[in-house]
């Protein structure tokens, strides 16, 4: 009997695409087991990715760590404690791989095709990819090395009335920036925000901030 998940277009499926989309790796072994993996050297996404996917329903394996020697574009090389957490799924692999390419190639699902499950999508995306600046800038950002997803986003966040505008970093990468002041912070605070309290929190500090200030 097969297992059934919840995978209609809800706020949390849109969610869990986010995430896969911004932080995960989609592949298939030689012996042909479909898996999405997430690593991180934040446990805090981990356990995210853990709880999401047990509320859709899927059953991930337990978190690995281990210490793992990174080198960066810049040639920096640091060593981190990695933590790695996966799940098997051939259904949800052919779901999401058409929107997400071996060579960092990404797009919205086209599936996700509700109101709430795009909201959800760009809280996974920007939990996965994006931060929340709490110096004077107080900018909300979020990057990507294919300008197309962030075409994508710009568009939805446009929808809710959030402007925002992209910008090349060198190097293939893009950032897309917020743009529209207190206003925008608010707007993306009170339809989209941040699923992860360390960001989430960031955010409700400086609109809370702001308000007070009117």
């Amino acid at each position: 009997m097969l297992k059934e998940y919840n995978l209609k277009p809800t706020k949390d499926f849109g969610y869990l695409c986010g995430l896969i989309i911004g932080d995960c790796h989609v592949g298939k072994t030689k012996r042909n087991n479909y898996r999405i993996v997430m690593k991180s050297t934040k446990l805090e996404i981990i356990n995210m990715f853990m709880n999401i996917t047990r509320k859709i329903g899927f059953s991930p394996s337990r978190i690995y760590e281990r210490e793992e020697t990174r080198e960066f574009p810049n040639g920096i090389r640091k060593t981190n404690k990695m933590y790695t957490i996966l799940i098997n799924s051939k259904q949800l692999y052919d779901m999401i791989k058409p929107y997400k390419g071996n060579d960092y190639s990404c797009s919205v699902p086209k599936f996700l095709n509700t109101d709430e499950s795009k909201v959800g999508f760009l809280q996974g995306f920007f939990d996965a990819e994006g931060s929340i600046q709490k110096n004077y800038s107080k900018q909300i950002k979020v990057g990507s090395k294919h300008i197309d997803i962030l075409n994508e986003i710009k568009n939805i966040l446009h929808s809710y009335g959030i402007e925002s505008n992209i910008c090349n970093q060198g190097d293939n990468f893009n950032i897309l920036y917020i743009t529209n002041g207190k206003e925008g912070r608010k707007k993306f605070h009170n339809k989209i925000g941040f699923r992860l309290p360390s960001k989430n929190n960031i955010l409700s500090y400086i609109v809370n901030i702001e308000d007070c200030k009117v």
